[in-house]
């Protein structure tokens, strides 16, 4: 008896799963336009868009509605910053697509030191755009252009800068988002 198992069926499957849950994950975050937006702190442990979402809540939620789960034994993390430690793998920028992550760097001076720490997450939409949640008391959620000011200079590491992370698929619907 003949074998058919074909490793790169196995493949293309695994690559269509993965596109289906990015597809809602954009098209989640695009149904969320003009959900109110809030200040970090007052949303810290609050996943309601009705009483507002903050940048790293909005895209908890958003991943959660699409049906991704954080990897086994681990919470989901509700910061930006954590979120970036945590989320995914590193997508060059040119390789950007909708449903990717798209984290912001902001820099901080203190004294002599420069800080680099993430300060903003966004689910991108398309090559060119984003959706993100301000993180503003009376802010909407909105979708905005990704500037080319933006992108991370390789010559100056202390710019503001962006960087791409994928939700990564790992098994029986688990996900490294």
């Amino acid at each position: 008896m003949k074998n058919n198992y074909q490793p790169q069926d196995e493949f293309e499957s695994a690559v269509n799963y993965a596109d289906q849950y990015r597809k809602a994950i954009y098209s989640n975050a695009l149904n969320l336009i003009g959900t109110p937006s809030s200040n970090y702190y007052d949303s810290e442990f609050d996943l309601d868009p009705n009483k507002g979402l903050d940048c790293s809540g909005f895209v908890t939620y958003v991943v959660t509605l699409a049906g991704l789960q954080c990897d086994v034994d681990l919470e989901c993390p509700r910061h930006a910053n954590e979120q970036f430690d945590t989320f995914g793998t590193f997508v060059d920028f040119d390789k950007r697509r909708a449903g990717d992550l798209l984290f912001f760097v902001r820099n901080r001076q203190y004294s002599e030191s420069v800080f680099i720490t993430i300060g903003h997450v966004a689910i991108l939409t398309s090559n060119n755009s984003y959706v993100h949640s301000p993180g503003k008391n009376g802010a909407k959620v909105s979708k905005q252009p990704v500037l080319q000011q933006e992108i991370l200079k390789q010559n100056d590491k202390y710019a503001n800068s962006l960087y791409i992370k994928r939700p990564t698929l790992l098994w029986q619907n688990r996900w490294r988002i």
